[in-house]
């Protein structure tokens, strides 16, 4: 059958490795657990040994990996996409919403998809305010005109997901890390691979660059924390302190500090010259710290979780304000570069725009999960890159007139 076949006689279809009943993967076990566990019925696709089928659903959906769900012949996601969308409830509202079409193959106008094909895990702006910087778990990078919101190139090398990406003061250079453990550097100009950089043994989560621009602190799964030089392609130390997965790195802006956050709900601050422990925020929240952020330019930097919270710190690790808003967990905050406005976005579908220490904010509910974000340096947009894969500009009122409404308690 083609694929226009298989999408007109079925609405909710499963393209695996293996049937429903062996299936020959991890991945594709997981999606149909979690699709027959929430009584979705759906038509599954064995694409092992069809290689003609197989690159025809590649063509289509622009993503290389499997499983693969599509509802009314539009792509929903891979096994960790199912998987969340089931347990938000994001799957039942399509499901309701789509009208089930005949969809024809499209003939691709241009050499990638506009949108990334998986979630969005971290969204950049660039120093030199002329462009933003996604990455995915699609496994690319992408560069969007930031004026425009039109992606003009696709950065393809990593073979898993891309969790962070971080960019180099002078612009020119992205630097990515992902769960297939390794950190790459890419030229802006080009598109070109410039670096691998290998030494983490499990997911690389979060990165962070030196206001100097030459040195790199990445942290992992593994439990570490290491610092590189970015000219020298040289790992230059390793410290251990968490006793969990670290999610989270920020150096901040004087370059002196770098501070990490963890599954073990710890914050540890470090001197970044010689990775030395400087504090330890013990049960800084109630659940896995998701996300560390500077706070603009001035001494205090945020932290925000799995428990809902945002919460913003001083140096000496003492608590200047928490912030409430959030019904679920805390997936990403911005600041923009002054500290003078705010936000984060969460699985509650909410972006926040929150008034640095005090108990006001602004809420912008969205109609997906949002996973990623970045204010612009003028507080004119807030970027948000989205679980499906979306990366949108929502424009902003001016922050001096911004209703802002009183926190809920």
């Amino acid at each position: 059958m083609s694929l226009k076949e298989i999408f007109s006689a079925h609405r909710v279809v499963l393209f695996l490795y293996g049937t429903v009943d062996q299936p020959k993967d991890k991945f594709s076990k997981s999606a149909v657990s979690a699709l027959i566990a929430h009584g979705v019925d759906f038509f599954p696709v064995d694409i092992t040994s069809n290689l003609n089928l197989r690159f025809q659903v590649q063509a289509y959906s622009g993503w290389t990996k499997f499983p693969q769900l599509f509802v009314d012949g539009e792509f929903i996601g891979g096994s960790f996409v199912i998987s969340e969308f089931l347990r938000s409830g994001e799957l039942d509202r399509i499901l309701k919403d789509q009208i089930n079409n005949c969809h024809e193959i499209p003939t691709p106008q241009l050499p990638y998809k506009p949108h990334h094909t998986d979630a969005i895990w971290s969204v950049k702006i660039s120093p030199d305010r002329s462009f933003v910087a996604s990455g995915s778990a699609d496994g690319t990078i992408r560069i969007w005109d930031i004026h425009t919101a039109v992606a003009h190139r696709v950065l393809a090398g990593h073979s898993g997901w891309v969790n962070c990406i971080a960019i180099t003061p002078d612009s020119k250079f992205i630097v990515s890390g992902s769960t297939d453990t390794t950190i790459r550097v890419w030229s802006v100009e080009d598109g070109s691979e410039c670096l691998v950089l290998r030494g983490h043994t499990r997911w690389v989560n979060a990165l962070s660059i030196a206001p100097d621009g030459e040195r790199l602190v990445s942290v992992s799964a593994d439990r570490t924390l290491r610092l590189w030089s970015l000219s020298s392609g040289t790992e230059i130390g390793i410290a251990y302190a968490h006793n969990d997965c670290i999610w989270s790195v920020c150096i901040t802006s004087d370059g002196q500090y770098a501070i990490t956050s963890s599954a073990d709900k710890n914050i540890v601050l470090w001197d970044v010259d010689g990775l030395k422990c400087k504090k330890i925020i013990t049960n800084a929240h109630r659940g896995t710290i998701t996300s560390i952020e500077q706070r603009g330019t001035e001494a205090y930097f945020l932290s925000a979780a799995y428990d809902s919270t945002m919460k913003e710190w001083d140096y000496e690790g003492c608590l200047i304000h928490t912030y409430e808003g959030h019904t679920e967990r805390i997936w990403s905050i911005a600041s923009k570069p002054d500290g003078q406005l705010l936000a984060t976005v969460g699985a509650d579908k909410k972006a926040i725009l929150w008034q640095p220490g005090k108990s006001k904010k602004q809420e912008l509910l969205l109609q997906d999960i949002p996973t990623a974000c970045a204010l612009s340096p003028d507080g004119r947009w807030l970027i948000i890159g989205f679980l499906s894969g979306k990366l949108e500009w929502r424009t902003l009122p001016n922050f001096t007139e911004m209703d802002f409404k009183p926190s809920q308690r």
